[in-house]
């Protein structure tokens, strides 16, 4: 790097006399060599199960996840309409409470939460957040999670 700029000779000689496309596809998989490293935010949208380990956090200033923790919506209405995704599906108030089994054929249409007892409840949407935040020590971390469909928690 010079002078924060990419220097060509970082380019390995295999790259020097191809296309514009290969040494950028190549610059975006080693822009740590190129240029000083720049904390920024990171957003993700659906993040329970895609959130399990964030190795990454550490170059992000934030790393935002919103999520309903409730499973998806209800479809009805909409324009396209999976028949395997159904209402409740990939609910972290019911997978993270411990009081479900969890019966899964995600290829067959069939995700349902079968209370372990009668007394059997979901967690609240709080509860799942904070059991999450625990998994993912993201109160140690700069992970903060936000709970609610995006239609309630994403306001323009």
């Amino acid at each position: 790097s010079v002078g924060g700029q990419c220097d060509v000779k970082l380019l390995p000689k295999s790259l020097q006399c191809k296309g514009r496309a290969a040494v950028l596809s190549w610059l975006v998989q080693n822009e740590h060599s190129c240029l000083p490293p720049t904390p920024h935010d990171c957003f993700q949208f659906g993040v329970p199960s895609e959130m399990k380990s964030v190795s990454s956090v550490a170059t992000h200033r934030t790393y935002w996840g919103f999520d309903s923790f409730r499973g998806l919506p209800d479809a009805t209405g909409e324009t396209y309409q999976n028949p395997l995704w159904k209402p409740g599906t990939f609910s972290d108030v019911h997978e993270l409470s411990g009081r479900y089994h969890v019966k899964s054929k995600p290829r067959e249409g069939i995700w349902d939460y079968i209370p372990k007892t009668r007394e059997s409840k979901p967690l609240s949407v709080d509860e799942a957040i904070d059991k999450r935040m625990k998994q993912l020590n993201g109160h140690a971390s700069r992970i903060r999670l936000i709970g609610g469909f995006y239609n309630e928690s994403l306001t323009p």
